[in-house]
């Protein structure tokens, strides 16, 4: 069996690696450290918190999906794009996400969006949302008790906003609200 040393790298504190994978995109954190050794992995486990999925290929999301932290995150960018063509099939915001407190939805067709949407209500803790590209449709249920600003973009068709207007105002003071309306 070979001997390994083991580099200065490694005697740092776990709060270093902590602080240092707080600023960083879980997807880049778990490519580089995931599988270097026992320590790393459950470093990366417990400390990746944020993933943005807007430019990973399949392999890397499915391996993504299997980890323990990544249903732990909470901060959540999801995308359709050409980088990530039909990824999004494959996410279920279930209660495995009960700690997601960020959420950021672009690049998505129509359906793809409302299906998300249907599955945001079981996210209690959800504090920021982000959507792109809603467009010509009611939503049935739109309740975020703790959410603190919804970010969203729209076609000129704004039917769907009824929604948002008959809710009780309560729910909604601490709320900032910005939209942008998109005219093609």
């Amino acid at each position: 069996m070979k001997n390994f040393r083991r580099t200065l790298f490694e005697y740092l504190p776990n709060e270093i690696f902590a602080e240092i994978f707080s600023h960083l995109n879980g997807v880049d954190i778990v490519d580089r450290f995931f599988g270097l050794n026992y320590r790393f992995n459950c470093l990366v486990n417990q400390f990746c918190i944020s993933f943005d999925l807007q430019s990973i290929g399949k392999k890397q999301f499915d391996f993504l999906t299997k980890l323990d932290g990544f249903k732990r995150c909470k901060a959540l960018r999801i995308s359709d794009d050409d980088r990530t063509p039909n990824l999004i099939e494959n996410i279920c915001l279930t209660n495995d996400f009960r700690q997601l407190e960020s959420l950021s939805i672009l690049k998505l067709n129509i359906q793809q969006t409302y299906r998300i949407i249907s599955m945001i209500p079981l996210i209690y803790n959800l504090v920021y949302l982000k959507i792109e590209n809603i467009c010509g449709e009611q939503l049935n249920k739109f309740n975020f008790p703790n959410l603190r600003k919804l970010s969203l973009s729209s076609c000129a068709n704004i039917t769907w906003i009824e929604v948002i207007k008959r809710k009780d105002i309560s729910v909604w003071k601490h709320l900032t609200f910005v939209f942008y309306l998109e005219f093609k």
